[in-house]
């Protein structure tokens, strides 16, 4: 008995531990399916269908094959019309009975699922399927032209939905055997002419039965349709002769029409500016002239003179900028004018003092300016100095001249006072000449305002009108005899006391010596002393 006791205690333990190892082994287990199960659960939902997921996600409908192109009255390539979503995807319908709503823009259009039978006049109507985003058709036409195709959709109710439609043209070309019209001459934009840059070429023509083929030229030949055919802008880059021609299906040709472009880069160039004052000194006005190298548009302020000639007139000096453009737009680089040399301001007298009548009892001292250069002074038509003094007896106009010949001038006399008879020792000496002193350089006390001939005199002086003059460069050249013959102040040499000169106080000393010895003589005489 304790062995039979004893096996089956060691027979329940080895359960137990067969038990416990599987208990172990399954919940790993059951956490690896529990994962498994949760991957797999979105790839098993995407198969459950959804009452209207998929419909309600359609936005439009869209061709998926290219236009086509069929003579009249030969069905059409295959096309195909597919549901796509907002996203422009494909995306299949998931309700039966949608119908399909072909309409053609022309009247003589026909539909036909198939291309051989159950064709429909104008309008046709398919049915698309569940599951499917798909549905083809083939279209015919016995009237030649370019008619659009339009898609639509409704329910099984006849409910339209709200889908944008989609549209295509179709190209139905004329048998050839009875087309015998011609397409349009070809076109070109832009058209012939002189442009400043590469130009960039369109050219278009058109059938009343279809598509045109256009073959051109650009070195001067006659195309024909081994020439080259025209498929995108031609890019013109030099002066060019292009030449084109229009084909249409049946292979009617249009006349060859013939484009010229003229490609100037050039850029004018002003190659002269002449000044009618050569920048010399004027007191008129300025006329500037410039020349260019072609025929350009009159500058703006500027006057045409010819055909590459302009003009312009200044008043005053100043610089400005010009530049010129050519025909096509081409613009020069600009060119600098600089007037100079305008001088319509007078030269300016000043003179030492002034006298209300004109008349003055003494020397007068005179000096000339101007704003630019005094060219001459004269007085009474003789050269003289640009400063100095006129001390004579007499009348007298000083004339100034500045550079542009402005001219200025004034007019004065001087009356020298007589000197009294002196008497000496009973008898009376009189000069033989007016009194003269020496005269220092002054101070000028009145001017002439330039330009209008105004002697201003110094403060608490009379005014006195003279003539407008101008400026000067040049020196004089007056010789000294003629500055002699003008009578100016004699030398200021010699000596003088309170304004008179030595030779009267020598004169007075001999007198008066002579006279004592006179006198002393006599009185020894009456002495009785020897004489």
């Amino acid at each position: 008995m304790p062995r039979v006791e004893s096996r089956l205690r060691g027979k329940s333990m080895g359960q137990h531990t067969f038990q416990r190892r599987l208990l172990g082994f399954m919940k790993p287990t059951r956490v690896f399916l529990a994962i498994f199960v949760l991957l797999l659960q979105p790839f098993v939902a995407l198969n459950v269908p959804s009452a209207f997921a998929a419909t309600s996600n359609i936005t439009q409908l869209a061709f998926t094959t290219p236009e086509r192109t069929a003579e009249q009255g030969v069905v059409t390539s295959i096309m195909t019309i597919q549901t796509r979503d907002a996203a422009n995807t494909q995306e299949p319908l998931d309700t039966s009975g949608t119908k399909l709503m072909l309409s053609s823009s022309s009247a003589t259009g026909e539909f036909s699922s198939n291309g051989t039978s159950g064709w429909m006049a104008n309008q046709g109507i398919l049915t698309m399927n569940s599951g499917s985003a798909n549905r083809s058709f083939y279209y015919r036409d016995s009237t030649p032209g370019s008619p659009v195709i339009t898609a639509t959709t409704t329910d099984s109710a006849n409910n339209p939905y709200a889908w944008t439609p989609a549209t295509q043209t179709v190209h139905i070309t004329a048998t050839p055997s009875e087309d015998t019209t011609p397409p349009t001459t070809p076109t070109a934009s832009p058209s012939s002419g002189t442009y400043p840059g590469i130009q960039s070429v369109t050219l278009t023509a058109t059938d009343d039965f279809g598509e045109v083929t256009i073959y051109y030229t650009t070195d001067g030949s006659t195309p024909n349709q081994e020439a080259t055919r025209y498929e995108s802008p031609i890019a013109i880059s030099t002066s060019t002769t292009l030449k084109a021609i229009a084909y249409d299906a049946a292979n009617n040709a249009s006349e060859v029409v013939t484009f010229n472009y003229i490609i100037d880069t050039t850029l004018p160039v002003i190659e002269n500016i002449s000044y009618s004052n050569d920048g010399k000194p004027t007191n008129e006005n300025v006329t500037v002239t410039i020349t260019t190298s072609e025929t350009v548009g009159t500058p703006s302020g500027w006057t045409i003179a010819g055909n590459t000639t302009f003009t312009k007139t200044y008043t005053s000096n100043t610089t400005e900028q010009v530049t010129v453009t050519d025909e096509v737009g081409n613009q020069s680089v600009a060119k600098t004018i600089e007037v100079k040399g305008i001088d319509k301001v007078g030269p300016t007298i000043a003179l030492s003092h002034l006298s209300a009548t004109g008349i003055y009892s003494g020397p007068v001292g005179y000096t000339t300016s101007d704003d630019v250069a005094v060219a001459s002074v004269h007085i009474n038509g003789l050269e003289a100095l640009a400063s100095g003094t006129v001390a004579s007896d007499g009348t007298y106009t000083i004339t100034v001249t500045d550079t542009a010949g402005n001219t200025a001038s004034v007019a004065f006399t001087i009356t020298n006072p007589v000197v009294p008879a002196l008497p000496i020792g009973g008898s009376t000496i009189t000069p033989s000449a007016p009194l003269r002193t020496t005269i220092k350089p002054v101070t000028p006390l009145a001017q002439l305002v330039p330009g209008r001939g105004t002697v201003v005199p110094a403060p608490g002086q009379p005014a006195q009108n003279g003539k407008p003059s101008a400026t000067a460069n040049q020196e004089p050249t007056t010789t000294e005899a003629d500055k002699e013959s003008l009578s100016l102040a004699p030398s200021d040499q010699g000596w003088k006391l309170w304004g008179v000169a030595w030779y009267w106080y020598a004169l007075g000393a001999v007198t008066l010596g002579g006279g004592s010895w006179l006198f002393v003589r006599w009185r020894r005489a009456g002495a009785g002393d020897e004489f």
